[in-house]
């Protein structure tokens, strides 16, 4: 992009919607920001990072600092330690990760930067790091409580806590999120299942042990990154992604446990499968590498932030 051809942020959305009451995703009600994520935000940050496009990046810049000025998607009695984290939980941790902090951090390095905005920007991050930590620990409380171990929320609670405190430069909030990533983590089973998705999933199990998978890449990755190594090879996610990739080929196993037939492919839904592109770096497995030859292009992901192919320096002109 040009210059002056950034679209103006103007009446944007500022509250994470409700879910109706069936619980699913109101898509009416997110059509907006959907439209903003896709169309301009990830669009430009992934152009920012491509090829470096200063424009763009400081466009990216001009969205988020909208949403600092109007203390956006922050709700104190959902954010607030020991607040109501269910409340918009889930969704407001894959929003911050995919649309705000993940592609803040793919900008911040640009060189034309308004550094005003940018100071409002990581204010306003320091009350999405609240909501972040509150509903990990909410997540966690719950996996502690509930006799069954971590639900698959639990992953972009942590990713969220984990994407926030690096652009907020908090080392030791980093550190808690790797942590509690680890303890949980460390609770898939021998066969690689996890027990809480078992139990409820039904024929959408496979599905959220994907889920799972790629939130825990992510995290895995971000850990490599700022250097904490071992993350790829920790047994229990190798037992996942086994049993993730053996589901692929035949989900009678997962079928079997759960008495249900698996109606929910995840190869139907590439967007899930943005983990493929990074995990296929770091483990020999070659169904890794084949799945992101597979849907190249097609990864591009809400939850963590476009096209996973512009994480990486050979994907840039």
């Amino acid at each position: 992009m040009l210059p002056g051809q950034c679209p103006k942020a103007i009446a944007l959305p500022t509250r994470i919607p409700d879910r109706l009451e069936n619980g699913t995703v109101d898509e009416k009600a997110w059509a907006p920001l959907t439209d903003i994520s896709n169309n301009i935000i990830l669009l430009l940050s992934d152009q920012a990072v491509s090829e470096g496009s200063l424009a763009a990046a400081s466009c990216v810049l001009d969205y988020l600092y909208y949403w600092a000025q109007n203390d956006a998607f922050i709700v104190d009695s959902e954010c607030q330690a020991g607040g109501a984290h269910w409340e918009h939980g889930y969704d407001r941790s894959n929003f911050t990760n995919g649309v705000l902090t993940i592609p803040y951090l793919q900008i911040r390095n640009a060189s034309t930067l308004d550094e005003t905005k940018r100071s409002a920007v990581l204010s306003w991050f320091e009350a999405v790091y609240l909501c972040s930590r509150t509903r990990a620990e909410g997540m966690l409380l719950d996996a502690h409580e509930n006799g069954l171990g971590p639900h698959n929320q639990t992953y972009p609670a942590l990713l969220a806590v984990a994407t926030t405190a690096i652009a907020l430069d908090k080392p030791d909030e980093f550190n808690w999120a790797i942590e509690k990533y680890r303890e949980s983590i460390a609770t898939i089973s021998a066969d690689g299942t996890a027990a809480n998705e078992i139990a409820h999933k039904k024929g959408w199990t496979i599905h959220y042990h994907t889920l799972i998978e790629n939130f825990s890449v992510h995290i895995a990755l971000l850990g490599k990154i700022n250097g904490l190594t071992g993350l790829f090879k920790d047994p229990a996610l190798v037992r996942l992604t086994n049993l993730v990739l053996d589901s692929y080929d035949d989900p009678t196993y997962v079928e079997e446990l759960t008495g249900y037939v698996q109606t929910q492919d995840p190869l139907t839904t590439p967007w899930n499968l943005s983990w493929v592109e990074h995990l296929k770096r770091y483990i020999a497995d070659p169904r890794v590498s084949q799945l992101a030859t597979q849907f190249q292009w097609q990864l591009i992901h809400t939850h963590t932030g476009g096209s996973p192919e512009y994480w990486w320096a050979d994907h840039w002109e």
